[in-house]
């Protein structure tokens, strides 16, 4: 609660199942984001980007997209690259 997050990229690898014990699915991640807003770690200017996707959450590249676009999330990719002086 003490930091401010630039950029928080955050594991997404259970994709449409529902998983908090070692990794995240993709409805756990808004609950991540929305507790960091709560506490004013994230903000309308951090960006937020997604990682570390597996077969196993059954979504491809574009339903990520689909899914976290609207919630202004990024959906990384291999050789992503970030310039953090842009943020």
């Amino acid at each position: 609660a003490d930091k401010k997050f630039d950029l928080a990229i955050i594991d997404a690898t259970c994709g449409v199942n529902d998983c908090r014990t070692n990794h995240l699915g993709a409805k756990n991640v808004l609950d991540f984001c929305r507790d960091l807003r709560s506490v004013k770690a994230l903000d309308e200017r951090s960006m937020v980007v997604v990682n570390h996707f597996s077969h196993n959450g059954q979504m491809l590249h574009r339903d990520l997209e689909a899914f976290f676009g609207p919630h202004g999330i990024k959906v990384g990719y291999d050789n992503m690259v970030i310039d953090l002086n842009r943020l």
